[in-house]
């Protein structure tokens, strides 16, 4: 089975481009999360301050590399869209590496006369503008929208504690709803304990705030079924086509010689 799923995380909105085959999650680190808490109000779009922050947050979620890519959320109001945002694209990253994928390439940033910023895919089949851009007191940005359209309710947030199956621990890192509203990209994170556990994407399921069930899309997640080693800590995408923040995924959790747990993350937007 192919993935896509890496090259969809360059920038927002393009889901297509290089794919490689399908690996094993295998052992990460974990990423630190920042708090959640309320935005402060945020000063007027287009001054220096926003646009300094602006700059310094796109070029460094350009760069594509999650060491790299984390300076962006020292610009980033914690519990922001922006925050959001930023974490999606750094998680999409540590899936990639999970998944034995090699990970996109850097992507161009060009500065806009009108103070939107623009990303471009490597290959250059494909472009953004970022803007929308709004900054706290501090000079942290509270607000963004990519090609005119807002991105709050379109993010998920981290979760607030993750939920146990077996003795491994599961948790929503990120997500974002695709800009033309195809799919819910959720990057699941899996830390597992004595165990190998196998995560079985096409048995989980999505439920919507409307109560209708989505069936995630193996072809566009990290893999259909893959076993994740005792003591690791992997980063896993599911694609859920038609679904949007504000309801709850249920992952299908097996281990050997158990039958499959079922456990519910709820997947909060912003």
């Amino acid at each position: 089975m192919r993935s896509t799923t890496a090259a969809a995380l360059v920038v927002i909105g393009l889901v297509t481009g290089c794919s490689s085959e399908d690996k094993a999650a295998s052992n990460k680190p974990t990423v630190p999360i920042a708090p959640l808490q309320s935005a402060t109000t945020p000063t007027a779009p287009g001054s220096d301050q926003t646009a300094d922050a602006a700059l310094k947050y796109m070029q460094a979620l350009a760069t594509q590399v999650p060491e790299t890519m984390r300076s962006a959320l020292e610009v980033a109001e914690p519990g922001s869209p922006p925050e959001g945002y930023a974490l999606f694209r750094i998680e999409g990253q540590e899936a990639a590496r999970s998944a034995g994928q090699a990970g996109a390439g850097a992507v161009t940033v060009t500065a806009q006369p009108d103070g939107t910023i623009t990303q471009t895919r490597p290959d250059g089949a494909g472009a953004v503008t970022f803007g929308g851009f709004k900054s706290s007191p501090a000079g942290k940005l509270t607000e963004i929208s990519g090609n005119g359209q807002d991105l709050r309710s379109r993010l998920a947030k981290p979760s607030a504690q993750p939920v146990a199956a077996f003795d491994a621990k599961l948790s929503v890192a990120a997500g974002l709803q695709s800009a033309d509203a195809g799919a819910l990209l959720l990057v699941l994170q899996v830390e597992t304990g004595a165990k190998p556990l196998e995560v079985q994407i096409s048995a989980s399921s999505y439920t919507g705030a409307d109560g209708q069930v989505h069936n995630p899309e193996p072809k566009q997640s990290s893999f259909d079924k893959a076993t994740i080693t005792p003591g690791s800590t992997a980063r896993v995408i599911v694609a859920v086509p038609g679904a949007a923040p504000g309801g709850r995924f249920v992952a299908s959790i097996a281990a050997e010689g158990s039958e499959p747990e079922k456990p519910e993350l709820p997947v909060l937007s912003y």
